[in-house]
């Protein structure tokens, strides 16, 4: 049968536990036990690679808390399938102590910061790691020139008036790229349906247009020709138009067909957002991907035809 699923992205939340304990998430409340699922990501990560995968990402809660398996299986990925480009997401704090196995097995690190201001990191992630973090991005540039850097952040009513700061640090930490995401507090995802409890009243949910509007002028005003710059205009400007008094305006989603989310468990999911359709234990990822019923939940999501897609801030 013709392929209709061209996955060319896999996420692999490789452990559920955290040491951030941000406002926007809720991972860290969670005890989920760790469970060994490497040959079969292994596995399964073969078999998309013969169906075109290029890039794979490490994700979290945070990878790094269980870094020499991570990098056992990334090893392992460079070796059974060279092409594959290997991404990491962390919160940064444990960077200092993976650098060298950082630097030797992914080709990009994303690195979440929320705010340069001290206090203001604090209050969003929980945690005084503001000055750790910035020192290990420092060392993770100075050692490699050729590793990607990018940084991301939630765009928050607690940080909204800092973005150009937020840019300006960007651009003096010689980092590849800056974006934004809007926060999600309306879905399970991010470890709220690990808990049983949604805090919808733990952050703001969306920011003031105004605010971003302000922020925006104040770039181009202070970087009006540098890359990172331009490219985080245009990012909040996409953002400014999915924000309609507070509420997100449906669009069509342009992830469906192309990426897919394994998490800690094995699972098998269409993206963070929605329930498993399988497990890596037990399944053979191709055979569902290639299923009648998997593409119809990829065209119904394409539409935002599910709860789980209405508000997404992906």
């Amino acid at each position: 049968m013709d392929k209709l699923c061209n996955i060319d992205m896999l996420y692999i939340e490789y452990t559920k536990k955290c040491n951030s304990k941000c406002i926007t998430c809720d991972y860290w409340k969670n005890n989920s036990p760790q469970i060994n699922i490497d040959n079969e990501i292994i596995e399964t990560i073969k078999k998309l690679y013969s169906r075109g995968l290029e890039v794979v990402l490490f994700t979290g809660g945070e990878a790094l808390l269980e870094g020499k398996r991570v990098f056992d299986i990334a090893k392992k990925i460079r070796q059974k399938c060279p092409k594959i480009k290997l991404r990491l997401l962390s919160n940064g704090i444990l960077v200092g102590k993976y650098l060298d196995e950082i630097i030797e097995n992914f080709d990009t690190i994303v690195i979440s910061l929320d705010s340069v201001n001290k206090n203001i990191y604090k209050k969003i992630r929980g945690i005084d790691a503001f000055e750790i973090v910035s020192e290990n991005i420092k060392k993770i540039r100075d050692k490699s020139s050729k590793i990607q850097i990018r940084l991301r952040s939630m765009l928050l009513e607690e940080n909204v008036n800092e973005v150009s700061q937020i840019v300006k640090y960007a651009i003096d930490f010689k980092v590849n790229k800056l974006s934004f995401l809007l926060v999600d507090t309306d879905s399970d995802g991010f470890g709220r349906n690990l808990c049983g409890i949604k805090d919808k009243d733990m952050v703001e949910s969306y920011v003031d247009v105004k605010k971003v509007e302000q922020q925006i002028l104040q770039i181009k005003k202070e970087y009006p020709n540098n890359d990172i710059a331009s490219s985080v205009i245009s990012n909040l400007y996409e953002l400014n138009s999915l924000i309609k008094e507070n509420k997100i305006i449906a669009t069509t989603c342009n992830a469906p067909l192309t990426s897919i989310v394994i998490d800690s468990l094995g699972n098998i999911q269409p993206c963070f957002f929605k329930k498993e359709i399988g497990n890596i234990k037990k399944d053979d990822i191709i055979k569902i991907i290639d299923s009648k019923e998997y593409i119809e939940i990829e065209k119904r999501r394409k539409q935002r035809n599910y709860k789980e897609c209405k508000k997404c801030i992906l």
